[in-house]
């Protein structure tokens, strides 16, 4: 029988909050090499995959397979990415403000967004929410925090 091609993974830090309010710990897997770019792949790609629609996510209690409808926002820690937000030089950054509709109350990031990766006649904070993608990333409390598109009620910009 043919062996399954086994892609190596890399695992990534993160800490997931669910749709309901539950904060869990662990790594997610990102693959060693990315399909669009040098290096490996990111959580925004990760995450963004309409081919995926369960990723594993190892935690003290084991591996879970998390929806990624379910995945209010990721936190997570990447010297790569950060760096597109602490540059000098950007010009495709903009202030946001996201409203996550969240049970009872509203929870409000406010940070900024990076649209240098849409094309060149649309990098408004519109068109990035507007984008492919469940998750859109954003950088907020000196934290880098994906956030499921589906969890925002408004944005302010």
């Amino acid at each position: 029988a043919m062996q399954p091609i086994v892609l190596p993974k890399l695992p990534v830090a993160a800490e997931v909050t669910l749709m309901g309010g539950e904060k869990v710990s662990g790594e997610l897997f990102v693959a060693a090499a990315s399909a669009h770019h040098d290096g490996p792949e990111t959580l925004l790609e990760l995450l963004n995959d309409d081919g995926r629609s369960f990723v594993p996510f190892q935690t003290h209690d084991g591996i879970f397979l998390l929806n990624r409808s379910t995945i209010r926002t990721v936190q997570f820690q990447s010297p790569g990415v950060m760096a597109v937000f602490t540059r000098a030089d950007n010009e495709d950054i903009y202030a946001i403000s996201l409203v996550l509709r969240v049970e009872e109350e509203s929870v409000t990031y406010q940070g900024f967004c990076h649209t240098g990766e849409l094309r060149p006649d649309a990098r408004r904070p519109i068109d990035l929410l507007n984008s492919p993608g469940m998750f859109v990333l954003v950088y907020a409390s000196n934290k880098l925090l994906l956030c499921n598109k589906n969890a925002i009620s408004h944005a302010t910009v």
